[in-house]
């Protein structure tokens, strides 16, 4: 098959999509350059979550690039390299003073979450000494990580995995928008505030309703709300800086390398949900630039 040919296929196909959405689709933003090349564009949420409707992997067949935020093994931000100055005595371990807060129980959940997405049979004794490691250190930054990977009924694949599967299934290759060391000097940006109310959110009784409800939105195509959640945040929370930093900073850093591939394309672009929300969000950027970007629904699996 020529490339012509793969390329008008893929074409057709993304028009037939934009032209047909469907309630029990998945949403999306079909995004076209001013050439006429179209890609798509669409949210994850990173984890696994129950109810969360996710595409074919047909989606993926035709397309020239596989976009996404990062390839790689994450990096580790200097804060987190740092042990606290000050820290008190728990349970017979020196822990950091911020985490004297946490409960018997919410560090049975740490425990729970940091083992639940495991591939592998797990040692619960490791994974405690680590969770003990982590509570030495100056920032809550991989605890909030661990915190918010709410478990999900075994099997269940996050959207990154499934995509990655389905490009990989078509002979392609993961293209990233930043580097692993980009994204941890970005993190060392966020103040210290954010990743301690974070954590204390994802350990409340409240968590896993706040989770539905993303969920939910993404499923609507709402992703607003997910701005909305971080900008409702009380004052203090380091919530707005957070937002700055990780989504529209890095956002503005992007749209020069996105709209490369973009015109090159056609592409199938993958990044967090709160990269697409707003007005500093990559559709509003995209069409401030130009692009012509209209909300579809894609196919879902069963």
């Amino acid at each position: 098959m020529t490339k012509i040919f793969r390329f008008r296929l893929w074409c057709a196909g993304l028009a037939l999509l934009a032209n047909q959405a469907s309630a029990a689709g998945v949403p999306a933003f079909l995004v076209t350059t001013p050439g006429g090349v179209s890609s798509v564009l669409m949210g994850t949420l990173h984890v696994p979550a129950a109810g969360m409707r996710q595409p074919a992997d047909q989606v993926m067949k035709g397309a020239r690039h596989f976009v996404v935020e990062q390839a790689g093994a994450p990096e580790i931000g200097r804060r987190f390299a740092v042990p606290a100055e000050a820290t008190v005595t728990v349970g017979g371990q020196q822990r950091a003073n911020w985490a004297r807060a946490l409960s018997t129980a919410q560090l049975a959940t740490l425990l729970e979450r940091a083992q639940c997405h495991a591939t592998a049979p797990v040692d619960t004794a490791a994974t405690r000494q680590v969770l003990d490691f982590m509570l030495t250190r100056q920032s809550a930054m991989l605890l909030q990580s661990t915190a918010i990977s709410y478990c999900a009924p075994p099997g269940l694949k996050s959207r990154d995995l499934l995509m990655q599967e389905a490009a990989a299934a078509a002979g392609l290759v993961p293209e990233p928008l930043e580097s692993a060391s980009a994204v941890a000097a970005q993190r060392d940006l966020v103040p210290e505030a954010y990743w301690r109310h974070s954590l204390d959110v994802a350990l409340s009784a409240d968590g896993p309703t706040r989770l539905r409800d993303v969920v939910g939105a993404f499923n609507r195509g709402e992703l607003d709300m997910l701005r909305d959640l971080f900008l409702q945040a009380p004052p203090g929370s380091g919530a707005a800086e957070h937002w700055e930093v990780m989504v529209d900073q890095r956002n503005r850093a992007w749209l020069p390398k996105l709209r490369q591939l973009l015109d090159d394309g056609p592409s199938f672009v993958l990044v967090g949900g709160a990269h697409l929300a707003g007005p500093g969000g990559l559709p509003a950027r995209l069409q401030a630039a130009g692009y012509r970007v209209i909300r579809v629904e894609l196919p879902a699996r069963p």
